[in-house]
């Protein structure tokens, strides 16, 4: 089921896109994306929908893994579809299809990208930069990170990146003309692009021991701010330049986070929200509570800010806090 609230928490509306998924981890997955009074959002089951936003009317639906010939995965497709200009960017990994671009309007097909043998989907979203004067997607697949020339879909590079469960889950990192990709269980690299002809190669720079999982990774002023999953479960900042720890935090466990303001509002997966100072002269706490009660480890969800208010969920649970002014006393 898709939600829409007004910024009271009144429910204007609810929809549904296809079935729910109930097995591994059972529940909501893809957040939705926005785009010109239209909302897409991807099923557990790769059933694309766009939405009428004011009203939650379905306007049309694609099953990519159908179209492109690709299979679900263990934990169910949980990809965040990317709305660039007229298309909507989804990566079904399947035999007809590594990436493709759908028609925002209409959802045909508006070019492909061809599949890497042995590679199907996995859980991460797709990104979009520019670099040397053209735009690019990066994105990840079940064995590689790769990217693609944003206007025809064109594969431009791919690199290892593959666990031994096949499933990667953070989305790249792109600055200054280098991309990072991580996974859990296995190092982490930093790829140097190279245009060559009508090609981008990318080039190893360094490694480093973070293994970021569903937390995901913020890039802020040359500090890469992520948290490791296998191993040393807390927060690191890492020199974007040589794969250097600045700073470790390890008061607070695996989780995700946005940035704003020199700050890091954090969900760890435990349960935890927390505030953390950040820049390059350190990583601290400033202050935390426990959103949710009781022994955790799948609070996973992304946290969001919005006009001085932090909004964060927890399975079917959504909190709204004031972070911008002085609050009520008790008030969510």
């Amino acid at each position: 089921m898709i939600f829409a609230f007004d910024l009271a928490g009144s429910l204007k509306w609810k929809a549904n896109n296809g079935k729910a998924w109930k097995a591994s981890f059972p529940g909501a997955r893809a957040a939705c994306a926005y785009s010109q009074g239209r909302l897409y959002h991807m099923n557990a089951h790769g059933r694309v929908a766009c939405l009428d936003a004011k009203t939650g009317e379905e306007l049309w639906a694609v099953d990519v893994l159908e179209r492109f010939q690709g299979r679900n995965i263990t934990l169910g497709l949980s990809e965040c579809l990317l709305v660039d200009g007229q298309r909507v960017i989804v990566t079904p990994g399947g035999n007809k299809a590594l990436m493709a671009a759908l028609d925002k309007s209409t959802g045909r097909t508006i070019w492909t990208t061809e599949p890497i043998e042995g590679d199907q989907a996995t859980h991460s979203s797709p990104i979009l930069f520019r670099y040397a004067g053209r735009r690019y997607l990066a994105n990840c697949c079940s064995g590689h990170g790769f990217g693609v020339d944003a206007e025809t879909g064109k594969l431009q590079w791919k690199v290892p990146l593959r666990n031994q469960y096949g499933v990667n889950v953070t989305p790249p990192v792109y600055g200054s003309g280098s991309i990072f990709y991580v996974t859990a269980y296995t190092p982490a690299w930093l790829y140097r692009l190279h245009p060559q002809q009508q090609i981008i190669k990318a080039e190893p720079v360094w490694t480093c021991s973070l293994d970021t999982v569903t937390g995901g990774a913020i890039l802020v002023d040359g500090i890469l701010y992520a948290s490791r999953y296998s191993r040393s479960k807390w927060w690191f900042a890492v020199d974007w330049r040589t794969g250097q720890t600045r700073h470790e935090l390890k008061t607070l466990t695996t989780g995700a986070a946005v940035y704003a303001d020199g700050r890091l509002y954090c969900l760890a997966e435990d349960g935890r929200a927390a505030l953390l100072a950040a820049s390059p002269g350190g990583l601290s706490m400033i202050s935390q509570f426990r959103l949710v009660e009781g022994r955790l480890r799948d609070a996973w969800a992304h946290p969001v800010l919005l006009g001085g208010k932090l909004y964060l969920r927890y399975h079917d649970t959504l909190w709204c806090y004031d972070v911008g002014g002085q609050a009520p006393s008790g008030s969510r």
